[in-house]
């Protein structure tokens, strides 16, 4: 007995006949040649890694693909049952291969503007793989966050259509927020770095409201294949209502318990000739004071001119060369210098107190910093002293801050008082001479 025919349904009430006997090509050539006619189609781009899509993800112009390739889709609203704002359905155009996946970021032109909105597929049918079928939900937030290796992580996420809370219980005069919601995002190497306890906020600057993940609040184990825990397209986060930490928050960026690296090298632009020789030092801080181990990598910017390896630099030829020391878990935290190589064959000598950088050094009010002085020849040190004084142009009252003479080359400046201004230390040795200019700052 021959099999009959199945009859599925699309969108828009459009019914194809789908058999075994010879009608699926023709449905499926059918649906080709007439999938761009539907008024629910959309050309879409697919994310299947946000963490390597950043760029294109921040991107409002949806003209800009940054590379990736532009899908062929439907996205409608279902059934009147199924009409949930900020919740759609999206079906593939019949590429004969599954090309969306669960978990992965869809991106169209959501208001018909030209700008980009961003749609996280929830859930999967790809039983037919001519008719994906998938539901997705429109990301209308962001996680942010400093991972332990100092790079900042950013994830779309959808929230939860309500926040389930009580009302503010008073406790000897006090209130508490009881309040509970669910975020889902993609799983991939960012998601995959939060942990339960971390705190995370989410609004506007000014109007920052916090959550924390609870205890076990990480869901991650939504299997497409439910025996292969490698298949999970989803992460399902459940957080409650936490409080802002005006201490320890970025609340410019919203970034919670920020930790922000910097790096420092031991001396700042130099002369040098060719065939000299030195080595740098990088030291990584962070927030600003804390000493950490992190790995370095140093680069050059012309090899012709100076090379660099594990921070020794030798000087090849004359130019000019920028050396630089990056963190390896996140290039964009770096600190330069610049080498001169001239022509000429005269001595070329530098003043280099250290720690300092022109225009941009500051002392945070209660500390106290010791700078080192020393002349260098040629880029070698010399055995020069110096003499350290007060610029007779500083004009910050002497009770804001305590200057101190260590020894002939290292002198300390304590900020004793919050004030707007720039002491200024004269650092001279013979015909050599150096002004340090030092901004005292406030608290942070």
């Amino acid at each position: 007995m021959a099999l009959r025919p199945k009859s599925h349904s699309n969108v828009d009430g459009c019914y194809a006949s789908i058999g075994r006997n010879g009608f699926e090509e023709t449905v499926i050539d059918n649906l080709r040649d007439t999938f761009e006619i539907s008024p629910d189609y959309k050309p879409i781009y697919i994310v299947h890694d946000s963490s390597k899509h950043q760029d294109f993800l921040h991107e409002l112009d949806h003209s800009q693909s940054y590379g990736m390739t532009r899908y062929k889709a439907w996205i409608y609203d279902g059934t009147e049952e199924e009409q949930i704002v900020g919740h759609k359905y999206v079906q593939m155009y019949p590429y004969g291969e599954p090309i969306l996946q669960q978990g992965d970021y869809i991106t169209f032109d959501y208001h018909d503007n030209n700008l980009r909105s961003v749609w996280l597929c929830l859930a999967l049918d790809s039983s037919t793989l001519y008719q994906q079928k998938g539901k997705i939900r429109r990301c209308t937030n962001e996680i942010r966050f400093y991972n332990n290796h100092g790079e900042l992580i950013k994830i779309p996420c959808v929230f939860d259509d309500k926040i389930n809370s009580e009302k503010d219980v008073a406790l000897t005069g006090l209130k508490y927020i009881n309040g509970i919601t669910t975020l889902y995002m993609q799983d991939n190497s960012d998601s995959e770095q939060l942990r339960p306890n971390q705190r995370l906020l989410f609004g506007r600057p000014g109007m920052w409201t916090a959550f924390k993940i609870v205890s076990v609040g990480v869901n991650n184990f939504m299997n497409e294949i439910y025996w292969d825990n490698t298949t999970a397209g989803l992460v399902e986060v459940t957080m409650e209502a936490s409080y802002v930490n005006y201490d320890t928050d970025d609340l410019v960026n919203g970034i919670a318990d920020a930790n922000t690296y910097s790096i420092k090298l031991d001396v700042g632009d130099i002369s040098a000739s060719v065939g000299d020789s030195f080595v740098l030092n990088a030291t990584v801080l962070k927030n600003g004071k804390e000493i950490v181990d992190r790995p370095v990598v140093w680069y050059t910017s012309d090899e012709d001119v100076a090379t660099v390896d594990g921070g020794i630099v030798n000087v090849v030829k004359n130019g000019f060369v920028t050396i630089s020391a990056c963190l390896d878990a996140n290039r964009e935290v770096k600190d330069s210098i610049a080498i001169n190589v001239p022509a000429i064959s005269e001595d070329v000598y530098t003043v280099v107190v250290s720690p300092y950088a022109e225009n941009s050094y500051g002392i945070l009010q209660g500390d106290t910093v010791k700078f080192s002085c020393y002349l260098y020849k040629n880029g070698f040190i010399e055995p020069d002293v110096f003499a350290f004084s007060i610029f007779d142009e500083t004009d910050i009252p002497s009770e804001c801050y305590k200057f101190s003479v260590i020894d002939g080359n290292s002198f300390s400046v304590k900020n004793i008082r919050r004030t707007d201004g720039t002491v200024y230390v004269v650092c001279e040795s013979g015909e050599h001479k150096f002004v340090a200019n030092i901004k005292l700052k406030g608290a942070w």
